[in-house]
């Protein structure tokens, strides 16, 4: 069975996204409006080449049972690059299909970009939600995906290769017309991206969306190896 996986590094969207078409009757919710954005400078991520980060992949069933799966992933900063005269880190991903890919990745005044704009995350502005995205399928169903960035660095984030305070980049799924996602009787799908002072990403909770309706299990990707020369 084919399976589509929703992970941290989806594009940006905003919460309860409603279509972009001309309709005059918004397809979803209006969304909530938060608090104003609140600024934080002291946070860093790596920039040497040659750093590199391993992660460890682990399914979570509703009783939350763990079951280890897939092969470690490994990402390494292979160093710099310019594309259309801005300068970008260029990161090397041989991910747990086995396959390998480039990616790039930009950072202005703490908002980290791809070489497309688009907004990943944000290391200083929190508590904003950002970008807008509504994915229409057959029968008028609707999947809006929001991003936010939170600080919780008032809280502990445990992964196998430390433990750390953490930024949170949460992505939100929800689908217009249905009032429960799943037979746990989520409403909604909310995964987490943690990223940690001086290291980046740490820890994130992904899905397939298959076995999330079915069985409501979710992924885990956890650090197990970091190095910075």
């Amino acid at each position: 069975m084919k399976y589509t996986i929703l992970i941290c590094i989806a594009l940006p969207a905003f919460l309860f996204s409603c279509s972009k078409d001309n309709d005059p009757s918004p397809k979803c919710d209006a969304p909530v409006i938060p608090e104003e954005p609140t600024i934080n400078e002291d946070f860093s991520v790596p920039t040497a080449e040659g750093t590199y980060w391993v992660y460890e992949y682990h399914s979570i069933d509703s009783l939350g049972s763990r079951t280890p799966i897939f092969e470690p992933d490994t990402v390494t900063l292979l160093g710099d690059t310019v594309i259309n005269g801005l300068s970008y880190q260029m990161y090397d991903r041989l991910n747990f299909l086995g396959s390998e890919g480039i990616s790039f990745r930009r950072t202005t005044l703490g908002t980290v970009y791809n070489e497309l704009g688009d907004q990943i995350y944000s290391t200083n502005q929190f508590n904003f939600f950002y970008n807008i995205e509504t994915i229409e399928y057959p029968l008028d169903e609707y999947l809006n995906i929001s991003h936010i960035m939170k600080d919780k660095r008032d809280q502990v984030v445990s992964v196998p290769f430390g433990v750390y305070n953490c930024i949170d980049r949460e992505v939100w799924h929800s689908y217009d017309g249905f009032p429960e996602m799943n037979s746990c009787g989520n409403t909604e799908l909310i995964f987490h991206c943690y990223l940690a002072d001086g290291i980046g990403e740490v820890k994130y909770t992904a899905a397939f969306i298959g076995q999330f309706i079915n069985s409501c299990t979710i992924i885990e990707k956890s650090l197990i190896e970091f190095y910075e020369p």
